[in-house]
């Protein structure tokens, strides 16, 4: 009797673990849907679930439709549950990493303008890529 009893037990336990975890990933799977509807909004860049990248115009909730920019005056209409990423805007660099980046690509343009000038003076060396013909004791 005692066996019957732990198994019945055991049973029940084993099915309201597999009852909670389904609630729990059903909650969780809830929550990012409306945390992803929440940002689709129109303005966003988003791909679809086939790859599809563009910028959302409109979105119609109730008949689960989002109208896509994919390029310049070409529009696609997709199933709201085909998003299946929401790109999220890059943060805009700070003034000091700016001024750095231009210092930066100053003085990598005067390392290039140096290099040219040294392959200038360099005369008759040759450029990449060109062919050199060798010259043989019969030339001269």
């Amino acid at each position: 009797m005692g066996d019957n009893t732990f198994l019945i037990v055991a049973m029940f336990v084993i099915i309201a673990f597999f009852f909670f975890w389904t609630w729990r990933n059903n909650r969780k799977r809830q929550a990012a849907e409306a945390e992803k509807a929440a940002k689709l909004q129109p303005g966003v860049e988003v791909m679809t679930n086939f790859g599809l990248f563009g910028t959302v115009k409109s979105v119609d909730a109730e008949n689960n439709k989002v109208v896509l920019e994919v390029s310049p005056g070409n529009l696609a209409t997709v199933h709201r549950q085909t998003i299946a990423r929401i790109e999220e805007p890059k943060p805009e660099e700070p003034t000091a990493a700016a001024a750095d980046s231009a210092t930066s690509t100053s003085a990598v343009d005067d390392a290039n303008a140096a290099a040219q000038k040294q392959a200038a003076d360099a005369g008759g060396a040759p450029e990449f890529g060109e062919r050199i013909t060798p010259t043989t004791k019969n030339d001269e």
